[in-house]
């Protein structure tokens, strides 16, 4: 390809080969193939080593020559250039039908289920509880979090934060603070005697946000108690 864009046949932006009216390079499939092959060829023949004052010091010509009699090789079996090293690879291409056949690489290193994980993001699932839903001021209070995804606990290591703010019956913020870990699954909102005690006697809204390190998405979930005097 390198040889081909400084030939001035092919081009690897579609921008510069609008302005140099030459093709848009495909390792894929249309006429950059053929111009492909013969610039394929001619590097087989020379030993050409892209970069040579620099790769020439890890890779002989003799090396290069059997690198691209490979490449060649990969050419004939599979109809394109398109190498990769990922965990799978173009096996064919059929530009009429506008069909790519992907298989898997059998030697990459990771499982094949390695990214099943990824099918259903752990969102975390938050739900706020409580022994009762009366708190009196001047007592101190405590709120159950429970934080699970697809019904299992989140682990405490996925957990960025659980923070809390509570508004009183008229929507103002009261109180804010962070909740105390306490095993997988579960995190525990305490208000301390001072904090109960400085808070209206009426209605209240605890509201609970999690940020969770595996995905972008927070959970949330509300539970409304009473101060008593």
């Amino acid at each position: 390809g390198m040889r081909a864009e400084e030939a001035g046949e092919l081009a690897f932006s579609k921008s510069k080969a609008d302005r140099l009216e030459s093709e848009h390079m495909s390792f894929i499939s249309g006429p950059s193939l053929s111009i492909l092959d013969g610039h394929l060829e001619a590097a087989r023949r020379e030993g050409y080593i892209p970069f040579e004052n620099t790769l020439g010091r890890y890779v002989d010509r003799a090396e290069a020559r059997r690198r691209f009699e490979r490449l060649a090789r990969w050419r004939r079996e599979r109809g394109h250039f398109w190498v990769g090293p990922g965990p799978f690879y173009v096996h064919s291409v059929h530009p009429t039908q506008g069909v790519l056949v992907f298989r898997r690489f059998e030697q990459f290193r990771d499982s094949a289920d390695k990214w099943l994980r990824f099918v259903e993001a752990p969102i975390p699932e938050v739900t706020v509880s409580a022994p009762s839903r009366r708190v009196r001021r001047g007592e101190r209070a405590e709120f159950e979090v429970s934080i699970t995804s697809d019904g299992e606990p989140y682990r405490l290591q996925d957990v960025e934060f659980v923070n809390f703010l509570v508004f009183d019956g008229r929507d103002r913020l009261a109180l804010q603070g962070e909740a105390e870990p306490m095993q997988d699954g579960r995190w525990r909102v305490v208000l301390s005697e001072e904090q109960t005690a400085a808070m209206e006697v009426g209605s209240n809204r605890l509201q609970v946000a999690v940020s969770s390190l595996l995905v972008a998405i927070p959970g949330f979930d509300t539970f409304t108690f009473v101060t008593m005097p």
